[in-house]
């Protein structure tokens, strides 16, 4: 059967289960219930949302001076399937006091030999606090926006990730 024929006798049956009746529309339209990008699992977007900073739900962007005081919080080891078998990749996170409110911060990840894990800890321990700057994105805005620099020269076998 011709496809042309196929596309008409599926039309026809539609048809036919429907009624063939036409249908005045409705006299308001339907309202369609949009989801936020995070109720989609996706990441929200940098920066305000439309409305302003005052609303419920807004985001709350931080500037941060530089040469301000961040300290270690957090170092955690990451599960790294596509790093090498003689590489681990950690992330750490940093505290920095602005207006006197604690705001803290995922300040990056860092791939190093595994054999210089303890190395790398003490190193990432030896220099808290450090000198840094920049701007803090909270949620419910995209934290992956953050822009914040440690003012600290990484060895080599440093391998810094943003």
């Amino acid at each position: 059967m011709p496809m042309k024929k196929l596309f008409l006798y599926c039309c026809l049956g539609v048809l036919v289960a429907c009624g063939g009746e036409k249908k005045d529309a409705p006299a308001t339209a339907p309202t369609v219930d949009m989801k936020s990008p995070a109720d989609m699992g996706m990441a929200a977007e940098p920066g305000p949302p439309p409305g302003g900073r005052d609303q419920p739900g807004a985001c709350r962007n931080v500037g941060v001076p530089p040469k301000s005081t961040c300290k270690l919080s957090s170092l955690r080891l990451q599960h790294c399937p596509s790093c090498a078998p003689n590489q681990k990749r950690y992330r750490s996170g940093h505290l920095v006091q602005v207006d006197g409110t604690d705001h803290g911060f995922e300040s990056g990840g860092y791939l190093i030999p595994a054999d210089r894990e303890e190395e790398f800890k003490q190193f990432m321990q030896k220099n808290s606090p450090v000198s840094c700057g920049g701007i803090i994105v909270h949620p419910p805005c995209n934290p992956a926006a953050t822009h914040m620099e440690l003012e600290l020269v990484f060895p080599d076998w440093i391998q810094r990730e943003r």
